[in-house]
């Protein structure tokens, strides 16, 4: 009697060594931003508004937006 192929996929050697598991859940998230920074969300119009005032009085925007920032807070 003539032996019966089984169709689909030959099986796949079985190896001894097992891959370690997937790690569940969500990743961790990046420590190189300092967590004591503010986050503003603000729009694109204000954002190019905030740019183009710093322009104006000649300086980064970074350093314009400190300087905001610390008369807001004397007021």
């Amino acid at each position: 009697m003539e032996e019966k192929r089984k169709r689909g996929r030959p099986p796949k050697p079985k190896s001894d060594i097992k891959p370690e598991p997937k790690k569940m859940g969500r990743p961790k998230l990046d420590n190189s931003r300092d967590k004591s920074l503010p986050l503003v969300r603000i729009n694109e119009q204000e954002l190019a508004d905030f740019k183009q005032a710093a322009s104006l009085a000649g300086v980064p925007f970074a350093e314009w937006v400190r300087s905001v920032l610390h008369a807001a807070v004397r007021a």
